[in-house]
């Protein structure tokens, strides 16, 4: 029997707490593929990444282990809201938090400053209740005045590029799946769909598989506003199992 490992590149989103393996989406498209009865063993792979700097060598590591024959790679909006601040807040060595100005007001360079994300962990969220438009939109704001959203998608698109090329090295198969919505945030919302508008293009123009969860509505959130209910996860379940069940 062939046996077909999918690949899913992400966040949270994989093992999310609070829904059931079952209802997970990966475990929904794998479900579904073996019910086809092609005589295939389907398997999948979860992977992760913390900052965009990161998902080149984290990719690398990906395949080296996993050996998918076709990733699925999460456009993270938790990563991509550091890469349009005006003000970047990042952990030092001793834990401690501080802010720097973001790298693209000091140099042309279309690179990211390593310190900002060396010591960064993921902490366990605890859902809280905030405003719609509070310190860190206004942080957001002076960003896009200062034109970071454009830096944003123009580095994002680099790390992509970076990554189709690693996987065409290995002859895999690789497909974007757009930042949801990020209803918690006002101007982050806005945001998340600028740069899924962005990479729709980009995909077409790259020719890699593109798929759009930004227009999945709220009823598809958590009360939190940032993680899928099993609803969006069956959802976004339906959009990768068109894509792998289709010929070619």
């Amino acid at each position: 029997m062939d046996s077909i490992t999918t690949g899913f590149i992400g966040g949270c989103i994989n093992h999310q707490p609070g829904i059931s393996r079952s209802h997970l989406y990966h475990a929904i498209v794998m479900e579904r593929l073996g019910q086809d009865q092609n005589n295939k063993n389907y398997r999948v792979a979860l992977g992760r990444y913390l900052s965009y700097d990161q998902l080149v060598p984290e990719a690398e590591a990906f395949i080296f282990k996993k050996k998918p024959g076709h990733i699925f790679l999460f456009i993270r909006p938790f990563p991509v809201m550091p890469l349009q601040k005006l003000l970047v807040k990042y952990e030092r060595a001793d834990g401690r938090q501080t802010r720097a100005f973001h790298p693209a007001l000091l140099t042309r360079k279309l690179a990211w400053n390593e310190r900002l994300t060396k010591f960064q962990t993921e902490r366990d969220f605890i859902f809280t209740p905030r405003k719609k438009i509070g310190l860190r939109d206004c942080n957001l704001m002076a960003g896009v005045v200062l034109g970071l959203h454009h830096w944003t998608r123009r580095y994002i698109a680099k790390q992509i590029h970076l990554t189709k090329q690693l996987c065409r090295q290995h002859d895999i198969q690789l497909s974007i799946i757009s930042p949801p919505q990020n209803p918690e945030s006002a101007i982050g919302n806005l945001t998340c769909k600028w740069l899924t508008g962005f990479l729709g293009r980009y995909c077409r123009q790259e020719q890699l598989g593109f798929i759009n969860i930004n227009s999945f509505s709220i009823d598809n959130f958590e009360p939190d506003g940032i993680h899928f209910n099993i609803h969006g996860h069956r959802k976004l379940a339906e959009l990768i199992y068109a894509v792998l069940s289709t010929p070619g």
